[in-house]
């Protein structure tokens, strides 16, 4: 019997918490939409590590369990993307439901706890205009959670994502310099959630 050959590449979709104040998609630092500060997606994980060099290196589930069933399910079926999907809450947003904007390439993953698992990666993020609902996929459209399991992509519809995203440039160093001015104006301890 031959071998097949490594399989195509699948996804899954989650949601995080945009923060509001500016056009770019990051998290809700300073707890504008959410009840504590989101440390979650992390970023600045490759900074905080000496590891971004010529890519950005971001991480989700690292500091709080946030959607653990969806990055569970992106380890045990060795998917290679984790999707970031953001509702816009800025002023002049016109979306009106959840966009992709952007993936970690699920390149590694650590268990941070005996249940929790982060997914680590190159990271990659795009303005909300150029974002891909998960409608276009035939999930129901919604501002709110995604659900403990995200949304799965197959396939074609990864490829479809990613061959989307190839068109446009990225703004990931531009929303890593957001985060660490939004820590820096907030102060970013305490308490957190995803």
């Amino acid at each position: 019997m031959t071998d097949p050959g490594p399989e195509e590449p699948t996804g899954r979709v989650m949601k995080f918490i945009h923060e509001g104040e500016s056009k770019l998609p990051v998290r809700d630092i300073k707890a504008n939409y959410k009840s504590s500060t989101a440390k979650e997606p992390y970023i600045e994980y490759g900074l905080d590590r000496g590891l971004d060099e010529g890519v950005i290196i971001g991480a989700e589930n690292y500091w709080a369990c946030c959607y653990q069933n969806a990055v569970e399910k992106v380890v045990e079926l060795d998917q290679e993307y984790l999707f970031l999907a953001s509702y816009p809450h800025h002023a002049g947003g016109d979306a009106t439901e959840n966009v992709i904007v952007g993936y970690i390439r699920h390149e590694d993953h650590e268990w941070r706890t005996g249940d929790r698992v982060a997914v680590i990666g190159e990271m990659k993020l795009y303005p909300f205009e150029h974002g891909i609902p998960p409608s276009e996929f035939d999930y129901k459209p919604t501002k709110w959670s995604l659900g403990p399991y995200g949304r799965n992509l197959n396939a074609s519809q990864t490829q479809e994502v990613i061959e989307h995203f190839s068109q446009f440039p990225d703004v990931t160093e531009e929303c890593l310099e957001r985060t660490l001015e939004l820590k820096r104006e907030s102060g970013s301890g305490g308490n957190s959630k995803c």
